[in-house]
């Protein structure tokens, strides 16, 4: 019996979550949910507790940096899920939070073609030769729809860096977006942030299934908004501890990069004030 139990559970899971699913006797009516994990990503066969060797990470200023979404999850079965479309209008959203600062050199938004399900730092690295960069900034969002008459709306959602539960009620649109900024060659997560928003609707029961599809969206924008004002928080605090040096990390400046000519400026005006003091103190004395 046992065996027959395994080996139906095994043809289930190799037929695809829907009908493993729908077996077990979820009513997808009552609820919608899209998700992606970021440790399903970069930690596929970890059990329990994630075991993390700690390293430094060598930062090389200014940053070239990555960002993408990471591949959705086995569990998503909404309706109106996250496409790539609305993905890259959230990712260049959110990708102009890291530009025009000074320790970014360049910042460029990822396709999802170039993310494999649980690819891990090896498909990291491989997006670090391809696309020149050093820094990747994952999303992952889960977002829940309930629509069961008694029901509430519930994101239980694990990080690397801990949980975040949201709660809503009947036809609430609830989302969450977070974002882990990682140094590719030291696995090390440098700094994260995340985003939420809850969307109500007051749409009468004949129109609610259209206007639970334009929540999810509205829910995704705003969530996104959020996580802009929060990442740019972390970016800054983050530049702060670097220069206090309140964080493991050591950092050289590239050559050619925008310190070089700050020092080259100082050396400059020091030259010239020297100069103007030296013609200033001829000129008096004679």
């Amino acid at each position: 019996m046992k065996k027959i139990l395994i080996s139906i559970i095994v043809l289930l899971s190799l037929s695809g979550c829907s009908t493993f699913q729908s077996m077990l006797g979820l009513n997808y009516n009552d609820q919608q949910r899209s998700r992606s994990s970021l440790v399903d990503f970069l930690y596929p066969n970890s059990r329990g507790a994630i075991q993390i060797q700690p390293k430094i990470p060598q930062l090389s200023l200014p940053l070239r940096v990555g960002i993408a979404f990471v591949p959705d999850s086995c569990g998503t079965f909404m309706r109106h899920d996250l496409n790539e479309t609305l993905k890259n209008k959230l990712l260049t959203k959110i990708s102009t939070q890291f530009e025009n600062k000074e320790i970014i050199d360049v910042v460029k938004v990822v396709p999802a073609t170039y993310l494999r399900r649980k690819g891990s730092f090896n498909n990291l690295s491989d997006i670090k030769k391809q696309l020149n960069v050093d820094i990747m900034v994952l999303l992952s969002y889960d977002q829940v729809q309930y629509t069961e008459r008694t029901g509430i709306s519930l994101i239980y959602y694990w990080t690397v860096v801990g949980r975040y539960i949201f709660e809503g009620e009947k036809n609430d649109t609830v989302t969450l977006i977070n974002a882990a900024v990682y140094d590719i060659d030291s696995q090390e997560l440098l700094f994260s942030s995340s985003g939420n928003s809850k969307v109500k609707s007051s749409a009468a029961s004949a129109f609610i299934s259209e206007e639970l599809r334009l929540n999810s969206q509205k829910g995704f924008d705003l969530s996104i908004d959020d996580l802009a004002l929060n990442t740019d928080k972390a970016l800054e605090q983050f530049k702060q501890k670097v220069k206090a040096k309140k964080v493991a990390v050591n950092v050289h400046y590239r050559s050619g990069s925008g310190s070089l000519g700050w020092m080259t400026a100082l050396f400059l005006f020091v030259l010239v004030a020297s100069r103007f003091t030296f013609s200033f103190r001829q000129k008096h004395q004679s």
